[in-house]
């Protein structure tokens, strides 16, 4: 990200780095407006406009096999794009210690991050194909290496489930109550307005002046990369620390780019996802569990109201979460006792004469057990792990 969100990596839908003469050319060549122009690059472009048709790389990576051509152009650009950003930054700062892939495309598709990391033995990165082809299941917040033995600059893979992560902090973790969140978000807090006030100070007047939400941010996805790289080293209560900040800073600078850096805003897809927030609320309270409920209605309802209407899609990501069920119907305990009930059920009711499609009781009893062990796990940690590994 630069003066806007648009600079940066080819994105889903953003153009990512382009000409600065682009816009001159477009306005004196078609009869685009300012308005236009600035839509189309931000929501027209990427990906979408590459593929000519889909802004998920997993649909690029399926038309990709099927021998689409465009699908190809994307895939080649995008990993182009990501390559030389790597070796634009390992000559800004003089070498690194690791490289990590995280997010949607980086911890789901083992074919890009190749492509991505091919003639990259220059800076001593070579991976192994195996553990790269393995690494699509991670659980969140775990990571695992993913380079050659010997190759001189290691590469990881770390999966991070943003959304579910704050609404977790929030609901149940460290950010639950004002006593537990007063630090963190006090240190969120300094963290966001220094920077911004810096950026300010030195730029007060002039172009540059807007950009001071860009130094805002900490990126969440790579500071829980490094806590799962540092692993035991780090100490328990730092990590829970960091973790609740990293997370309030980032919903802090989601906030900042809804509020200020919207460039417009279809109130009525924002009014559609209202409706879906209303049904998640109705779903929650009615006592509705069900992942498949909350799936359908966060996601192909209030997510993409929300990406429809200009507003940032990771602010209904972290609403629609924060309204899928975080408690448990049996407790720790309950699960135990009712586990051991159940076990010692279906050791008498086994029988050496009566064949396991007749016995009707263990069938009956293995289905008891299904259910406790849904009961124990809540409706959000159902589908976090759907998401990370359906």
């Amino acid at each position: 990200m630069g003066f806007t969100p648009l600079e940066g990596l080819v994105m889903g839908a953003r153009a990512g780095d382009c000409d600065a003469g682009l816009a001159g050319s477009l306005t004196r060549h078609t009869e685009l407006t300012v308005d236009q122009i600035d839509r189309l690059l931000n929501e027209r472009s990427g990906l979408l406009g590459l593929s000519g048709r889909w802004s998920d790389m997993r649909d690029i990576l399926t038309a990709r096999e099927r021998g689409e051509p465009r699908a190809e152009l994307a895939v080649a650009v995008f990993c182009h794009r990501v390559r030389k950003y790597i070796g634009a930054y390992l000559a800004v700062l003089g070498g690194a210690d690791a490289v990590l892939f995280s997010g949607g495309i980086g911890e789901r598709a083992p074919q890009i991050r190749s492509r991505i990391c091919e003639g990259m033995d220059w800076c001593g990165l070579r991976l192994d194909e195996g553990k790269n082809r393995g690494a699509i299941e991670l659980s969140a917040g775990s990571a695992t290496c993913i380079s050659a033995d010997g190759s001189a600059l290691p590469v990881y893979v770390t999966a991070v489930d943003e959304e579910t992560w704050i609404a977790r902090e929030i609901l149940v973790g460290e950010l639950a109550s004002f006593r537990q969140a007063a630090l963190p978000l006090t240190a969120a807090l300094g963290g966001a307005m220094l920077p911004a006030a810096l950026y300010s100070a030195v730029n007060s007047s002039g172009p540059g002046a807007p950009g001071w939400g860009i130094p805002m941010a900490t990126d969440i996805a790579f500071a829980l990369g490094i806590l799962s790289l540092l692993g035991s080293r780090v100490p328990l209560a730092l990590k829970v620390f960091l973790t609740a900040l990293a997370i309030a800073d980032d919903l802090m600078a989601v906030l900042v780019i809804v509020l200020f850096y919207t460039s417009t805003i279809s109130w009525g897809n924002l009014a559609i996802g209202g409706v879906f927030l209303v049904l998640l609320i109705a779903a929650n309270m009615a006592g509705i569990r069900h992942p498949l409920v909350y799936s359908i209605l966060g996601i192909g309802g209030l997510w993409l109201a929300f990406l429809l209407s200009g507003v940032h899609a990771t602010v209904a990501g972290v609403i629609a979460a924060m309204t899928i069920p975080a408690r448990t119907r049996l407790t720790g305990h309950e699960f135990l006792a009712r586990g051991k009930d159940l076990l010692e059920r279906f050791e008498k009711a086994m029988s050496p004469v009566k064949p396991q499609l007749a016995n009707r009781e263990r069938h009956q009893i293995a289905n008891h057990m299904k259910t406790a062990v849904q009961h124990v796990e809540t409706p959000l940690q159902q589908l976090e792990q759907a998401l990370h590994h359906g």
